[in-house]
């Protein structure tokens, strides 16, 4: 039961932050481009928000892979 359980839990909880990364990263991106910064790292972390976002999302499917093995 407990092999079932943790899984999905672990998956549902990598999606959603996944998608709310990429969500933000988006939104960072939207402002960025109307108001303008002066940091110079951000193009980076609008990078890799969406690279870590897309990464959360394969290891929360790959979590529900393991569950049905």
């Amino acid at each position: 039961m407990l092999k079932i359980i943790v899984p999905l839990i672990v998956g549902l909880l990598m999606i959603i932050g996944g998608c709310y990364t990429i969500v933000a990263a988006k939104r960072y991106f939207e402002n960025v481009k109307t108001e303008g910064t002066d940091n110079v790292f951000s193009p980076l972390a609008i990078y890799y928000g969406f690279a870590i976002g897309i990464m959360m999302i394969f290891v929360g499917i790959s979590a529900f892979c393991v569950m049905f093995s």
